[in-house]
């Protein structure tokens, strides 16, 4: 007679206590990646900014027909023809830029967009390396993850 008064259709507290710490579990496993993620699109985000103002600078030199020197320093890319400054560009996290046969504040486009030499410069942005390569002739600016 006991048998047939017990229902068996529900969960008891404890079986959903246990059910939703592993769901709670389950879902926070990823948010602790998310940081690293974060900092990782910041840094290929960074990269590509860097390579589109540079290629801007190439822009630049064609369509004013001047010469168009590059520097970096403080954070922020400077553009100047003649000594005077044409444009700035601000980065807000901290990129650091190491030579490996050219350093990136010898970087100048000429009156036709060419470079006036070729190389390659290493990127550090949130720890992660990137390998920028100046190419001669179109004047090609690329980069790869190190």
């Amino acid at each position: 007679m006991l048998l047939f008064l017990r229902n068996e259709d529900g969960f008891t507290l404890v079986e959903l206590l246990i059910s939703l710490l592993i769901l709670s579990l389950v879902l926070l496993i990823p948010l602790s990646f998310f940081p690293n993620t974060i900092k990782t699109k910041e840094a290929f985000l960074a990269a590509d900014k860097l390579r589109d103002d540079v290629r801007l600078a190439q822009h630049i030199a064609m369509s004013n027909g001047a010469r168009i020197d590059l520097s970096f320093s403080d954070q922020q890319l400077t553009l100047t023809s003649e000594g005077e400054v044409i444009a700035q560009f601000s980065y807000p996290i901290p990129i650091v830029m190491e030579a490996v046969t050219m350093d990136f504040n010898e970087i100048a486009f000429l009156e036709n967009g060419h470079p006036r030499q070729s190389g390659t410069w290493t990127v550090v942005i949130h720890g992660q390396t990137f390998v920028y390569t100046l190419q001669l002739g179109k004047g090609r600016v690329a980069y790869r993850e190190q």
